[in-house]
């Protein structure tokens, strides 16, 4: 694959017919490329993803070749709160929450539904803060 070089992040693929000195060319040799600007692309296997780090590509020209490479970026700290509240959506809706609060004392099942929840709610709190630990030692 060939490419011209936009920025360290972004490169233009070459298009398969290029014009260059006034002729234009449908099977482009490496020199026709080379001389419209495009460059051979050295492309680097994509690395495994990381919890809590983002992948991000970027490019170099070296040796009249593009070099692609991967570095990992780590992701801002998570909110605690906003954790919390995602692992709850995972089985409770906001109106399945209200609900459950506003009928606990209904009857026993109600309450019993209720201290279900509460449990629940609780091994949120545990799952974020060890989410926490561990983008610390991210």
């Amino acid at each position: 694959m060939f490419a011209k070089l936009i920025s360290e992040a972004q490169i233009e693929i070459a298009p398969r017919c290029i014009y260059t000195e006034g002729q234009t060319y449908t099977n482009p040799t490496e020199e026709q490329y080379l001389e419209a600007g495009y460059y051979e692309v050295i492309k680097q296997d994509k690395p495994e993803t990381k919890k809590w780090y983002d992948l991000v590509v970027n490019y170099k020209l070296e040796n009249n070749k593009i070099i692609q490479d991967w570095n990992y970026i780590k992701q801002l700290k998570p909110d605690y709160g906003r954790l919390i509240v995602g692992y709850i959506r995972e089985n409770y809706s906001l109106n399945d929450e209200l609900a459950i609060q506003r009928q606990r004392n209904n009857s026993s099942e109600k309450e019993e539904e209720f201290n279900q929840y509460n449990v629940y709610c609780d091994s949120c709190k545990q799952k974020a803060k060890a989410d926490l630990a561990d983008w610390e030692k991210a």
